[in-house]
């Protein structure tokens, strides 16, 4: 579990109460709010595409640094190689299973500990040689998909707060079919979003901009998908 997922999160979420209100208002006067990308809603609730830059400086640097690391060819590891290579003969369900599990193989590693500061956001290349904590998880699966080819209008990292936990929490929500799916370095299979009640959704991200989330997920958890470790 991220015990802080980065230290800019409790910023986040008051400006983002801020301009749901602020849209809520538009929308009583008529006016329309930010033009953004055209998703189909995965929670129940409303969707707000704020800007096409993040809030959060983390994600905008991961991108960027990962967009580093591919340039560079001679950096790409083994592994990151391999599984593409793998995903890439694959069914869009296989690859999103076979990404999910893949990657919560790897051991939960603290960003303090990692790094010595705990809003830190790892490239896929850094998860693999060291591990990390919720963000990394969810980073590392959304570039894999994307070097596997799924498109970004079908991907976003989510940010939510873990009702049971009392904490903030990173996943993939992934929606090709109509039916959210969600990844996540806590439980072990891919399953549907709407299992997922201790969930509440704050905000989204891609390579596209973010979202305001206020929903949450609509059925009660099931107990028995079993958690993969923190």
């Amino acid at each position: 579990m991220c015990l802080r997922l980065w230290s800019s999160w409790r910023a986040v979420v008051p400006a983002c109460a801020a301009l749901l209100l602020v849209s809520a208002c538009a929308g009583k006067a008529g006016l329309s709010g930010t033009a953004g990308p055209i998703y189909a809603p995965v929670f129940d609730g409303s969707e707000t595409f704020v800007a096409k830059t993040s809030p959060v400086p983390q994600w905008t640097a991961v991108m960027a640094r990962h967009d580093r690391e591919l340039k560079s060819r001679d950096s790409i590891p083994a592994e990151w190689r391999r599984l593409v290579k793998e995903l890439n003969g694959l069914s869009l369900r296989d690859k999103i299973e076979r990404v999910n599990a893949e990657i919560n193989r790897y051991r939960y590693v603290p960003s303090a500990l990692n790094w010595g500061r705990p809003d830190y956001w790892e490239t896929p290349f850094e998860f693999l040689a060291k591990n990390g904590q919720c963000q990394d998880y969810a980073a590392t699966k959304y570039f894999l998909l994307r070097a596997a080819g799924v498109p970004a209008n079908d991907l976003r990292v989510v940010v939510v707060q873990d009702s049971q936990a009392q904490l903030a929490h990173a996943v993939v929500v992934v929606d090709p079919y109509g039916e959210a799916l969600l990844l996540d370095n806590q439980i072990t299979e891919v399953v549907p979003l709407v299992v997922a009640h201790r969930y509440t959704p704050l905000y989204a991200l891609n390579e596209e901009g973010w979202w305001v989330l206020k929903a949450r997920p609509r059925a009660p958890w099931l107990g028995r998908y079993a958690q993969a470790g923190n």
